[in-house]
């Protein structure tokens, strides 16, 4: 099983932790300047849908990966940094710059 694979199941099971810095500041954020109404659903599809595009692994705390993908908009272009604990740990949610 792939290490994608084994965080897809923790965010179907239901095993997610949203930091207050992903939902509060940084959601909020896009959604403000963008007009955008992004929620916890969005970066659930993110995780979902999306892919890998870099792992962290010089962190005390533990390796992070760093998804890209699609809102459920199916045009926003979010990527989310993760870790695996006992659950999914969202850390943190932005638009990446191409």
């Amino acid at each position: 099983m792939t290490i994608l694979e084994k965080i897809r199941i923790l965010v179907v099971s239901g095993r997610v932790i949203y930091s207050y810095h992903t939902v509060v500041e940084k959601l909020s954020e896009i959604n403000r300047l963008r007009n955008l109404n992004l929620t916890k659903s969005d970066v659930n599809n993110v995780v979902m849908t999306g892919q890998i595009v870099e792992i962290f692994e010089n962190d005390v705390r533990g390796k992070r990966y760093a998804i890209q993908g699609l809102a459920l908009d199916t045009f926003t272009v979010l990527e989310i940094v993760c870790r695996i604990e006992n659950n999914l740990v969202i850390i943190t949610v932005y638009e990446p710059y191409f």
